[in-house]
């Protein structure tokens, strides 16, 4: 297996759209996916042999786009630094935390962290022996006026916003198959070219450039595997079918196909994100239909002492599961160790500067108050139908109390505490379903006991940064906004149970 290097340098504002959103808000990967990089390959290979109408006839077309035998990895963010030395961020695996109160960074995948409480670290980073480097993809948000399709002109009070990926950076991936398609596939393309790539890409968005480093393949690297026990990092989604043919995040399964391809693999431990991919084909105009997947960051420990070693060089060489031409399926044997870590995140560095010294008008804090308090709805509907998934079903509570308590939901809602209180004032009865009720931490009873500062918790993401700074460029606090979270506390129980209904009828 053989290897090019390419890179994706942003020179517009870039949406990728992302799976999570409302909708007055598209939010953004903060990463190019591999599909979409296959997309500007083979558009600009229509291109430059004229076969627009009739390219799936081309061999090299059919065989490198369509057969896969050339396999193209998403783009993650690249750095450089002081030194020269180049880094390629991939997503920090689910294992490594950091512990809240010490600040220190933990790898679970082989440290006991249990006395004290540890919160993922969710960025990308570049992981070299015991130090953690982390780098995040700098994000804007843009607002717009919502359009008028019909009349063509823009809707009077409505506005929706852009998360995008912003100019000025650089995005590394590989592009690997054998040395000869490498080799024809060089001989086609120039170095460097001007694309466009995500949404909106007609208007004032995605603009790109597309560099080929390598000016020969080389061969992928790979890993020398002595030791019985060893890390297998997934630094993709990744697709697997079970026996059924339906894609699947169990680990059990995982595990299936793993000994399927090397006799004699056990998992004996396991960090897994589950997630969902739904791509978009812009040549179909349509969704590729949705796939159940284990998300990249998602770290497996190994037992391979029943094996042959020398075959485990099929995870890398050949990507595991589904569509690994499209970027799915790409991993790396041993990134993780038993030393201990260090975060460095001077990458993130940034010249500070200083603020225009003039007042906001107060129409305008109004409209990007309206703006912030639409995306923690939209954020909190999506945590209240993420966290009722979270309840095993065998267990779940039947419709008749499930429909009482998100109209107590609705009713309840004078303060915070008016609906946990009426909880402990329901029947033996309903209060024992509640307690058979559990996700893998806590009762059903004691979760809605617990749930508190919704603000706070939504702020608290990752992918809350742009709108968290902005709060702070107005001078608004929405966490102090007690009518707002009382609206919000009454929306969360009610998507909460009436999702939950339906799983039940399902």
């Amino acid at each position: 297996m053989h290897k090019l290097r390419y890179h994706i340098t942003t020179k517009a504002p870039l949406v990728i759209s992302a799976r999570h959103g409302d909708m007055n808000m598209t939010a953004t990967e903060k990463y190019i996916p591999g599909g979409t990089v296959l997309g500007i390959l083979a558009g600009r290979f229509m291109n430059k042999k004229n076969i627009t109408d009739n390219a799936h006839k081309n061999e090299d077309f059919y065989n490198w786009f369509l057969s896969g035998n050339l396999k193209i990895t998403n783009a993650y963010i690249y750095t450089k630094n002081d030194y020269g030395d180049e880094f390629v961020n991939f997503p920090v695996p689910v294992s490594i935390q950091k512990q809240k109160y010490e600040e220190n960074i933990v790898d679970l995948l082989y440290f006991d962290a249990t006395d004290t409480q540890t919160q993922a670290v969710n960025t990308f980073c570049k992981l070299d022996e015991d130090t953690l480097y982390t780098k995040n993809v700098k994000t804007s948000l843009n607002f717009h006026h919502a359009r008028d399709r019909i009349k063509g002109i823009p809707e009077q009070g409505k506005i929706f916003n852009y998360e995008s990926i912003m100019p000025v950076q650089i995005f590394e991936g590989e592009i690997q198959g054998s040395k000869d398609d490498l080799e024809s596939f060089s001989s086609i393309y120039e170095k460097s070219w001007t694309a466009h790539a995500g949404r909106s890409k007609n208007t004032q968005y995605g603009e790109i450039e597309f560099n080929i480093l390598s000016n020969k393949p080389v061969l992928v690297e790979q890993a020398d595997i002595t030791d019985d026990e060893v890390s297998l990092t997934l630094l993709s989604d990744t697709i697997i079918y079970n026996e059924f043919g339906y894609s699947t995040a169990d680990k059990k399964e995982f595990e299936n196909y793993l000994s399927d391809r090397v006799k004699g693999i056990k998992i004996t431990k396991s960090f897994i994100k589950k997630g969902d991919v739904e791509t978009f084909t812009g040549i179909w105009g349509l969704k590729k239909p949705s796939e159940t997947c284990f998300l990249a960051g998602s770290v497996f420990l190994l037992d391979i002492s029943e094996t042959d070693k020398n075959n485990l060089k099929k995870f890398w060489e050949n990507g595991i599961g589904e569509r690994t031409h499209e970027g799915y399926g790409i991993c790396k044997l041993c990134l993780q160790t038993e030393k201990m870590l260090t975060q460095d995140e001077s990458q993130d560095k940034q010249v500070e500067f200083p603020k225009p010294e003039r007042t906001l008008p107060e129409q305008t804090k109004e409209i990007l108050v309206k703006i912030i308090k639409n995306y923690i709805t939209g954020q909190v509907q999506l945590k209240a139908f993420e966290e009722q998934e979270g309840f095993k079903t065998a267990t779940l509570i039947p419709n008749s109390l499930a429909g009482k308590l998100q109209a107590m939901a609705k009713d309840k809602g004078k303060d915070k505490d008016d609906f946990p209180d009426s909880i402990e004032k329901l029947k033996k009865t309903a209060k024992n379903n509640l307690e058979n009720c559990y996700n893998k931490d806590k009762t059903l009873f004691n979760f809605i006991k617990n749930k508190k500062d919704l603000v706070v918790s939504v702020m608290g993401f990752r992918r809350s940064d742009q709108v968290k700074n902005l709060c702070k460029e107005i001078d608004y606090d929405p966490a102090i906004d007690t009518e707002f979270e009382k609206k919000l506390y009454k929306l969360y129980f009610a998507t909460f149970f009436s999702m939950m209904r339906k799983r039940k009828k399902n």
